[in-house]
């Protein structure tokens, strides 16, 4: 919780910056690239491998040098000021916020769709979902044996089932006395 809260000044200052230089694009990769360097750094902590802030930055850097494009000089003096105020760490939060950001900008909700058998065509599946929703959808799909058949979506804070696990479920409730939402 406490780096989402970091997050969200660096976040916003680097699409701010992004935005006016039109290089969202180019910052999302770069700060996705910097946040799986991270990941791999905080595992190396969690093993008892002491890293500075220092260190990080420059592997981060690095990580993001190698990435498609590289980093620019305005690139690596963000990571410079997060290691300067000890933030290197925060880049997966920092990362994450970015394409809030980018999404709400660009009028796109992330939805997350739980399937049991493989959907045959999940492009038909997304524009169905845009038609419903009214939005443009990014689309993360994630297989989900429970469901039984059928899918669940996950939108922000709603959820739609169409899955038998739910179906039996809703079923399960009125068979037992309890309230039905359809």
């Amino acid at each position: 919780m406490e780096n989402a809260v970091i997050a969200r000044p660096y976040a916003a200052a680097a699409f701010q910056y992004a935005r006016e230089k039109d290089m969202v694009s180019a910052w999302r990769q770069v700060l996705a690239n910097m946040a799986q360097a991270v990941s791999a750094l905080a595992e190396l902590a969690a093993g008892g491998i002491l890293i500075s802030g220092e260190q990080a930055a420059e592997v981060v850097i690095a990580a993001a040098e190698a990435g498609e494009g590289g980093a620019n000089e305005e690139q690596k003096r963000f990571v410079a000021l997060l290691a300067e105020n000890d933030r290197v760490f925060a880049l997966p939060a920092i990362a994450e916020r970015f394409e809030v950001l980018r999404r709400e900008e660009a009028g796109i909700v992330q939805a997350r769709v739980e399937f049991a058998l493989p959907i045959d065509d999940k492009a038909a599946f997304d524009r169905y979902l845009e038609k419903h929703l009214g939005k443009k959808v990014e689309t993360v799909y994630e297989e989900n044996r429970e469901l039984l058949g059928g899918v669940r979506v996950y939108v922000n804070d709603d959820v739609i089932d169409a899955s038998i696990r739910g179906r039996l479920d809703r079923l399960a409730t009125a068979l037992a006395g309890g309230v039905v939402n359809r």
